[in-house]
Order: structure tokens, then C-alpha cells, then sequence
């Protein structure tokens, strides 16, 4: 019986390798796309690809009745209660001296809750002991030990501590909890810790606005402050241990709701525009012949990725937008893209500065400022690799048709 003999196939696996993942990357370009379109959290119920789109803002005014009358502690106290609503996010923030009192005007998207513990509290606190002659066991008196009148003020407030740095650590049932751990100043830390050894085994507190939450000390060597269980309370308590010391104690003397400002924009019906708006400026250059098809086909591919992984990004985030920021960097994506495709040997530079402006208006900017400077963080890298992958993937793709 003849025997039959078959041809050896020699694969070119350097070859077959890169199909297969260009096969990959095509799919992963496909979803991208996919769920950056609009109205496409319709597609299943499994999952919601949708934009959290922030259309609900309040607005209101406090006016602060301040118990001193001397300008630097005023002026001090102005600061301060901005440098907590900045700090917290909160969009648009005025706060200025009018009559001997503080006015504040905030319009945001946040939480009403948290931005006013923010306005309303002076947070002064001091460490206190217990008074010997009261009963804190006593049970037809379960609120003795929360009364600032029951304690003993000491000499450590919050001038002691350099900070007060908020983490999660173990408690006494073996669940993690949220501490805020004192970093005390180098020169008050040999006294600040006698004082704890003086204290071992037994209770003090740390008095906040009249309102003492008693202590357990265990170990000298380490103050850890119990607090909120709440982990969207936690950012509003770290700000207000650490964005200073108020001065003086105030009271609200009057607060009124105000009309909120946003401009209300309809995010599809712009996101379309975009689109078309970008087709029509890559035609013009194309007709106009101002620059190479391919320069121009890297840019439109590129530009149309950054924009699409940025919508994708935020709907898999389900981080909060506000609808004429995100225009605002749709359209400095199509910038910035647009620059570093027409200067390739300088898109690390370009890249580098837009980051480092962004890491300035995040730490100095207020306000709106802030969050397009948090966001630039994002954006800049998000550019940069779109540009690298449709590099990569045109110019891959291109052989696999030519071969």
C-alpha cells in the first residue's frame, strides 16, 4: 500500500502571534466604542453603561455671627471655612466679611449634609479629663460623659498636633474602623506623651464644640481618635481636623435657600454635534490638502479614541459629570491630541507639561479650576496612549492588508 505523504506547513508564528492580537486589540477598540456611545446602557440589563451626569444643584447663604470682634481672627476664620469648602469640592464658594459677620454663598452638586457640618462647625477641640467628683457610670445620667462641663480642660489642643491623620485600623471588637492618628509637634511630644502615661488604663476625651467623645487610653505611644464609621462622612471630618484652627467660636445667624446656577445641557444631543463637528474640521483639511492623509488619519483615529476611552472610562467609573466641563475637555482632548500627533518628537514634553498644569490647578485652582485640573491628570496620559495605540495599530494594520 502506498503511503501517502503530506507536506509539512511551516507557520510563521512571529506572524500569526501579531493576528491574533490585533484580532484582540480590534475587539477591545470595538467595546470601547461600543460603550462610549450614547444611549447604550439600553443595550443590556445586566450591566449599566450610562454617564452619571450631575444636573441637581443647590444653592444657599449663611450668615455667621462670630464671637470676636478683631480682624485678624475674622479674616483667619474667612479662610479657613474656604479652604474647607475647596478643599471638599464644592464648585462655586464666596465667602466674605459684611457687617462684622461672614457671609458664605455656595452653589454645588454635593452633599447639602456634609458641605453645611463643614460651614456650621468651628471644630475648636482640646484634650480633657474626667472630674472626679461626677458619676459617668451613673445610669440615670447616660449623657455625662458626652458633657464638656463634666471634664477638666488640659494644656493640649489643637495647636499640639502638626495633623491629625485619618486611617483605618482595628478597635476593640477586632473591626476595622476609621482613627484619626496625632502627629504631635516635636516639642510638645515629651509632655504630650507624660500626659498619656499619667493616663494609662483610664478614660479622657477630646472636647469638639462643647461635645466630648471619651477615650480609652491603652498605650502612650500612639492617639488615635475614634471616628465616624460613615466612609462618606470621613473626607468632611479629615478636612475639618486638618484644614486649620478657627480662631473664634460662631453661631449661624441666618440662612437663606437661594436660586442654584448650572447651565443645563443636554449631553447627546451635544456629543453628536461633537461628532459632527470634528468630521466636518478633518474633511475641510483633507480637501485642503494642508496636511498628509495619513497625518490626518492618525489624528481623526486618535482624537476619535481619547474622546471614546474618556466617556467609557467615566461610564464604568460612574464618577460624577458635570455636562459643560466634560464639553470643556472633549474639546482639549481634540486639542492636545491634535498637538502631540503633529509633533511627535516632542509628545513626551507636551505630555509632561499638561500634567504638571494640571497637578497646579488641582493643588491652587478652586472651584471649577480644581476639577479640570484633576481631571487634566487623567486626560493627559489617556491622550498620550490613544496616540501610541493608533500608532501601533494603523500602522500594523495597514501591512496586514498590504501582505
Amino acid at each position: 500500500m502506498r503511503k501517502v505523504k503530506f507536506k509539512k506547513v511551516k507557520i510563521n508564528w512571529k506572524s500569526f502571534l501579531s493576528y491574533i492580537f490585533l484580532i484582540i486589540l480590534s475587539s477591545f477598540l470595538f467595546l470601547d466604542i461600543l460603550i462610549a456611545l450614547p444611549l447604550t446602557e439600553k443595550l443590556t440589563n445586566i450591566t449599566a453603561f450610562d454617564l452619571n451626569v450631575v444636573n441637581e444643584f443647590w444653592s444657599k447663604e449663611y450668615i455667621l455671627d462670630l464671637e470676636s470682634d478683631g480682624q485678624e481672627d475674622i479674616q483667619k476664620t474667612q479662610d479657613i471655612i474656604f479652604k474647607r469648602l475647596n478643599l471638599y469640592g464644592v464648585e462655586e464658594v464666596s465667602v466674605y466679611q459684611e457687617d462684622g459677620n461672614l457671609r458664605v454663598v455656595v452653589n454645588t452638586s454635593l452633599s447639602q449634609m456634609y458641605v453645611e457640618e463643614l460651614i456650621r462647625n468651628p471644630y475648636q477641640y482640646s484634650i480633657v479629663t474626667r472630674k472626679e467628683d461626677i458619676d459617668f457610670e451613673n445610669e440615670d445620667d447616660p449623657y455625662a460623659q458626652y458633657m464638656a462641663e463634666n471634664y477638666n480642660e488640659t494644656e493640649f489642643n489643637a495647636s499640639t498636633f502638626r495633623n491629625i491623620y485619618v486611617t483605618m485600623l482595628p478597635d476593640s471588637n477586632g473591626t476595622d474602623s476609621y482613627f484619626g492618628i496625632a502627629k504631635v509637634w516635636p516639642h510638645k511630644s515629651k509632655v504630650f506623651k507624660q500626659f498619656l502615661d499619667s493616663h494609662i488604663d483610664e478614660y479622657i476625651g477630646i472636647n469638639i464644640d462643647g461635645f466630648v467623645t471619651p477615650m480609652y487610653v491603652s498605650d502612650s505611644s500612639i492617639f488615635a481618635i475614634p471616628l465616624s464609621s460613615s466612609k462618606e462622612s470621613i473626607k468632611a471630618i479629615d478636612i475639618l481636623y486638618n484644614s486649620g484652627s478657627i480662631p473664634t467660636p460662631y453661631s449661624i445667624l441666618e440662612q437663606n435657600n437661594l436660586e442654584s446656577r448650572i447651565i443645563n445641557i443636554n449631553y447627546i444631543e451635544v456629543s453628536i454635534t461633537l461628532f459632527v463637528v470634528i468630521l466636518a474640521i478633518y474633511a475641510y483639511l483633507f480637501f485642503t490638502k494642508m496636511y498628509s492623509k495619513v497625518l490626518l488619519t492618525n489624528s481623526l483615529f486618535a482624537t476619535l479614541l481619547a474622546i471614546a476611552s474618556m466617556l467609557t472610562l467615566l461610564k464604568i467609573t460612574y464618577l460624577p459629570i458635570i455636562p459643560f466641563i466634560l464639553i470643556i475637555e472633549a474639546v482639549f482632548v481634540i486639542i492636545l491630541t491634535r498637538a502631540i500627533i503633529t509633533n511627535p518628537e516632542s509628545r513626551y514634553l507636551i505630555t509632561g507639561s499638561v500634567f504638571v498644569i494640571g497637578l497646579i490647578f488641582k493643588l491652587l485652582g478652586i472651584g471649577y479650576l480644581r476639577i479640570i485640573g484633576n481631571d487634566l491628570l487623567t486626560l493627559s496620559l489617556l491622550v498620550l496612549l490613544s496616540v501610541i495605540f493608533t500608532n501601533y495599530y494603523l500602522t500594523n494594520i495597514s501591512k496586514y492588508f498590504k501582505s
